[in-house]
């Protein structure tokens, strides 16, 4: 379909992966992604028992920036580098009025 996938979880049972669940980037078709009888791994976002519904996913969990990177041990860490005391004052700005071309 236009606006997603469907996907069978079971024999009877069926989701709909919306086309913005399909990859983190803009997905222009959905046949870009996913091709009929493609087996595919997804994410459960949604379950609307009442409208029979099962809202699903594809795309990556994003990673959280603490776990992307790995720790450290508290002996190997270096000391952060002091921040460096201004001794001049900073020049610059917009210029002068009288010289602006507005």
């Amino acid at each position: 379909m236009d606006f997603g996938a469907f996907v069978e979880l079971e024999p009877g049972i069926e989701g709909l992966i919306h086309i913005s669940e399909l990859a983190p980037n803009r997905v222009r078709r959905v046949a870009d992604i996913v091709k009929p009888d493609q087996e595919v791994e997804v994410r459960i976002l949604k379950i609307d028992s009442e409208s029979k519904k099962i809202a699903l996913s594809i795309r990556p969990l994003p990673v959280p920036a603490a776990a992307a990177e790995p720790e450290e041990e508290e002996d190997d860490e270096t000391p952060a580098a002091p921040k460096p005391v201004r001794k001049v004052p900073l020049k610059g700005g917009l210029g002068d009025s009288d010289k602006s071309p507005f």
